[in-house]
């Protein structure tokens, strides 16, 4: 199917360079690591359920 074209285009650009895709995925998690640990640290200090850590 037509619509499917560009996808797997860009499915097939991606697997020629697994390398990259590992890098880009351990950035976005690190990322959401950081941006949790953040909201976690909040909602703990908002509701006095532990002493956050140092």
């Amino acid at each position: 199917m037509a619509v499917l074209d560009p996808a797997q285009r860009r499915y097939a650009e991606l697997s020629r360079e697994p390398e990259r895709v590992r890098e880009l995925l351990r950035q976005g998690a690190n990322r959401a690591r950081g941006r949790a640990r953040a909201k976690v640290d909040l909602a703990k200090r908002e509701i006095g359920l532990l002493p956050l850590r140092d």
